[in-house]
């Protein structure tokens, strides 16, 4: 009688080769590629050139800070909000600056009364004045003098003592001083202010001014304004915060001319050779044929840099070097509506990128 084991053990064993055999084929069946998401736009051009471009302003992106650092006391604007040229986007706290363009405006005004204060000189009742003075002295020089001849006309044999005569004569002699001393003032008064003080006086006017405008101008510098007619592109900050100032900080505010938009194209530098400025240009939204924009040339960048704005794609360099041109955004192709146009103009938004492709110069 046959064993068992003789039976069971071949059956596993020839089993066991089956299904290996089957995995092994299994696992090396070819993957079948999955169906690509987005299929790649192609060129219109026979011969082109290929970039991509990122959507910017055609006054570029204007990044706004503040002058000094302070409290947000107002924000004027909001993203997407249109604003022309000097429209206040938002202001810093103002409350010092305030009291010191009080200050310096009361200086100003001490300083413009100074002025015309020397300038009047001399007056008519400063003159008055000093004749009337010099008028009662002398008529006192004049009686003490008169005394003085009296006593000496009645002689030391007189009841008058004689130590009246000393005393009279330095009466005498103290109002002609003081005579003297009102004809100097009253000359004085009559010549007016001296060109030093006119000098000193306006110098201290002009001094006065000049601090006046710097408190204005440090006043109007904590209103931040927009330079250009421009769409507000991004605000960073919100009123009551604190803003930061200095060369490390950040972006408060970014504005930008949309009217038109450009494009800013970026060529490997091996294709710059072949580039010629007029060749016909268009622009794909990534995934789309149908949505295409004209475009026409403003200028190239003459600077090759290291490429900032990338594809995507798995076997892209990252140390390509690139030449950038920059576009205008005229619309959509011969084949798009001019409603259609419109409204593709309006869903594009600043950063966006888009395929672009250049017929390529047929002399290169």
């Amino acid at each position: 009688m046959i064993s068992l084991r003789f039976i069971v053990l071949p059956a596993l064993a020839i089993t066991g080769f089956v299904l290996a055999a089957y995995t092994v084929q299994k696992q090396n069946r070819p993957v079948e590629p999955p169906p690509i998401p987005v299929p790649p736009n192609a060129s219109p051009f026979v011969g082109r050139i290929a970039g991509i471009g990122s959507v910017e302003p055609s006054s570029e992106i204007i990044q706004i800070g503040a002058p000094q650092g302070g409290l947000i006391e107002l924000m004027a604007v909001i993203e997407g909000q249109r604003v022309r040229a000097g429209e206040t986007l938002f202001v810093l706290d103002r409350r010092e600056a305030l009291a010191r363009t009080a200050t310096a405006e009361a200086d100003l005004r001490v300083a413009q009364a100074n002025l015309a204060n020397v300038e009047s000189r001399p007056r008519v009742e400063d003159v008055a004045r000093a004749e009337a003075q010099l008028l009662s002295r002398k008529a006192a020089l004049d009686d003490a003098k008169g005394r003085l001849q009296r006593l000496v006309e009645i002689g030391a044999s007189a009841v008058v003592t004689a130590n009246e005569l000393p005393t009279l004569e330095f009466q005498v002699a103290s109002w002609a001083a003081q005579v003297a001393e009102a004809d100097a003032d009253l000359a004085q008064v009559k010549r007016g202010a001296y060109p030093e003080e006119l000098d000193q006086s306006r110098a201290q006017l002009a001094l006065a001014t000049a601090q006046r405008d710097e408190a204005h101008t440090a006043l109007d510098r904590l209103t931040v304004t927009t330079p250009t007619d421009a769409t507000v592109l991004s605000v960073a900050i919100r009123q009551g915060e604190y803003a930061p100032a200095g060369p490390q900080a950040s972006t408060l505010v970014a504005v930008g001319s949309l009217d038109p938009l450009h494009l800013r194209v970026e060529i490997d530098e091996l294709d710059a050779w072949r580039f010629a400025e007029g060749a016909r240009a268009v622009a794909m939204l990534r995934g789309t044929e149908k949505r295409q924009f004209a475009l026409r040339f403003v200028r190239v960048v003459p600077q090759v840099v290291p490429k900032r704005t990338l594809s995507g794609d798995m076997g892209e360099r990252m140390d390509t070097r690139v030449m950038q041109v920059i576009y205008a955004i005229e619309g959509g192709s011969a084949t798009t509506s001019a409603g259609d146009r419109a409204g593709l103009q309006s869903r594009l938004l600043v950063g966006q990128v888009l395929d672009v492709f250049i017929e390529r110069d047929h002399g290169s």
